[in-house]
This record gives structure tokens, sequence and C-alpha cells, in this order.
């Protein structure tokens, strides 16, 4: 990632099943109507900024397709902004949680309480609520993969990649990739700049 200096990170907007309070991995499900109209605050905070040329990378899952295709269609019918074709890459897929997949967080909190000893990062040891889960080792080595692979270092500061994905794949692709400290709640729908600075890594939510 050294050769990497920026890039816009977008979680999907909102789902029925976010706003039912499930966890939600693989279960390939839509936006809902507020969060589309999330998606379309989105852009609006994109098209503030100047960035330049806008290169989409999305995960392959309809909720995250879809953010980028409202983002998209707004910078482009609305401002003079070069928008790429959206490209989905597998690799930015949200972690596989098996039989964790449409659980209520509550009863996911008390299951890391029973079977995830005080202390260790509960997001690197769901295999001991369900063996099935994907390692975090498997996620961040996919997700660096196809975050190098979509970005061109020739764009510099001409034009920027914009990633549109997941909390948990992205949350924990920070923590253990970028060296971020903690959970960071990445609100859906909204836009972050990645800086690569001398001093590591920045994350900063933008505004319009």
């Amino acid at each position: 990632m050294n050769h990497i200096n920026k890039f816009i990170f977008i979680r999907h907007g909102e789902t029925d099943w976010n706003a039912l309070g499930k966890l939600q991995f693989h279960t390939d499900n839509s936006l809902n109507d507020y969060g589309r109209k999330q998606s379309l605050q989105a852009a609006l905070i994109l098209a503030s900024q100047n960035l330049g040329a806008l290169y989409f990378l999305s995960s392959p899952y309809a909720r995250a397709v879809e953010t980028a295709d409202i983002v998209t269609r707004y910078i482009k019918y609305s401002t003079k902004t070069d928008i790429k074709k959206i490209k989905t890459d597998k690799g930015l897929a949200e972690r596989y949680g098996g039989s964790l997949d449409g659980m209520q967080f509550s009863e996911f909190e008390k299951s890391t309480k029973k079977l995830i000893p005080e202390g260790l990062m509960i997001w690197d040891h769901m295999k001991l609520i369900c063996p099935k889960v994907e390692c975090s080792t498997s996620l961040v080595a996919r997700m660096q993969k196809a975050i190098e692979d979509g970005y061109n270092p020739k764009w510099k500061e001409e034009a920027t990649l914009v990633i549109v994905g997941h909390l948990g794949a992205m949350d924990t692709f920070s923590r253990l990739i970028l060296n971020q400290p903690g959970v960071t709640m990445f609100k859906n729908a909204t836009p972050y700049l990645f800086e690569n600075t001398q001093n590591g890594w920045v994350i900063t939510e933008l505004s319009a």
C-alpha cells in the first residue's frame, strides 16, 4: 500500500437489514429508500470536493453497486467530473459470515460475551462462534489485492480511486493493514478520504 497516496471509501447505503439491526455478510440485499437518499447525499459531498477524475471500484453486492451507481450518475450529470465506468471486484466483498448472516446484532453480542475471551478482538476471533466465518487474514489479503490492482500510480493528483464497500471488511482492513486503532464505525453512504502521510494513514470524513 506504500505506493498509494490516497483513495476514497464509501460504505454502501442503508438496507432493510441495517435498519433492523441484523448482521449482513454475504446476503445480497438491495438498498432501501432511505439508503438511496443517503447515496444521493454522498454524491453531493463528492461533487463538492474537486477531486479530479473519479475511478469507481465496488464490491459486487447489490447494495454496494447500487450505491456506486447513484453516486456516479449524479456526479456525471450535474458536474463536468470525469467518471470512469464502475468496476466490481469480489475481493471487496464483505466477510463470509456463515450461520451468523442475518443474526440480530444484540444476539451476536451475547454470543461474543459467552464464547470470545475478554480482551480479544471480536472480529478476528469469530470462528469461536461460527467455524465457517472467513478469517481476518484472508479478508484483508483479498481486499489489499483488490485495492492495489484497482489503483493507478500515474493518477497522482489528477484522479482519485473511489471504493464502495462494507463496514466490517473496511474496518478490519483499516485496522490490520493501515494500522488504524479500534473499530472505525463508517457511516452508511458517507465518503471518507484515506491519505497516506509521513505519519501513516489518516482517515477523514468528508462533508460538503
